[in-house]
């Protein structure tokens, strides 16, 4: 196991030296052991996905990189005999390792959705394009972990330009509170030192934002603020904004709680801001303030 690890873990080790992030410590649950570092070596492959100096031959290996260490995981969760189904919410660790045992019981899940989402459909030009809508049986729930599996892996280059939006769609469709744990990985590989801004990294963001907010919750409120406070402090820590077409993650995440437009969501938000504690972090209390503020008064 060690052996198989090592590759990985070098890397992971290279990651943070140079400033990528791993995982958070307010959504972060340690497993014991070479589980523990099997987590570390996922999260250095994802996060090597945004990387200032990755290369077109990386980002070709990288999905099977991630294959290799998500199986890793697995192994040595069932070597250590984890039960991660009880801590599943709690942090990136059992998350990933729950997503792992999943894959590794069916692995053609996957396969079914990087084919149809991922791959596309191929234009006369030759290029990718938009994938086909979500389909009912793709819904169903032995997929629910599956898509979860396929946001967090590196896309392959030449994937189809919507297909996180394909993954959005789906996993919010199930409303399971602990998806968010999923998006704040996806999220916080985004927001490592020198990663470039672009329209695409802002469109990804959004996406994963979106998917930490789609359950409301008083978890899910402080987790907004926690990805807010991340990557504001990313900004003052390079100087450089990570904002390349007007996008505020402060402005965003305030408007996915308000959720004008959103009859579904908006009364379940305004409960839970109704009910949440004022303490917190600066950041927390601003976003709760400012939320309640425009939510204003409720028949």
């Amino acid at each position: 196991m060690r052996r198989l690890l090592a590759p990985l873990l070098a890397s992971c080790m290279v990651l943070c030296l140079i400033g990528v992030p791993t995982a958070s410590a307010q959504d972060r649950t340690e497993l014991p052991g070479e589980a523990g570092e099997a987590v570390e070596a996922v999260l250095a492959v994802i996060a090597r996905a945004y990387a200032p100096d990755v290369t077109l031959e990386e980002r070709r290996a990288l999905p099977r990189a991630f294959d290799r260490a998500m199986a890793s995981l697995a192994q040595a969760v069932k070597d250590l005999d984890i039960d991660v189904t009880k801590s599943e919410a709690r942090g990136a660790g059992p998350r990933l390792a729950l997503l792992a045992l999943d894959h590794e019981r069916d692995p053609k899940r996957l396969g079914v959705l990087i084919d149809r989402y991922w791959q596309g459909l191929v234009g006369s030009d030759n290029r990718r394009a938009q994938a086909p809508p979500v389909i009912d049986a793709h819904l169903a729930k032995e997929f629910r972990l599956a898509w979860e599996y396929a946001l967090l892996r590196p896309a392959a280059p030449g994937s189809s330009p919507d297909h996180e939006q394909r993954a959005w769609s789906a996993i919010t469709w199930y409303e399971d509170p602990a998806s968010r744990v999923t998006a704040r990985i996806a999220f916080e590989a985004t927001t490592g030192r020198g990663t470039p801004a672009s329209r695409d990294l802002a469109r990804r963001q959004r996406l994963f934002l979106r998917i930490i907010g789609a359950v409301p919750s008083e978890a899910a409120l402080r987790a907004l603020a926690d990805e807010i406070e991340r990557a504001e402090r990313q900004i003052a820590e390079t100087g450089k904004p990570r904002r390349p077409v007007g996008f505020d993650p402060f402005a965003f995440c305030l408007e996915l709680v308000v959720a004008r437009y959103d009859s579904h969501r908006r009364p379940l938000w305004a409960a839970v801001l109704d009910r949440a504690p004022d303490t917190g972090t600066k950041t927390y209390r601003r976003l709760l303030e400012a939320a309640r503020k425009a939510m204003g008064p409720q028949e």
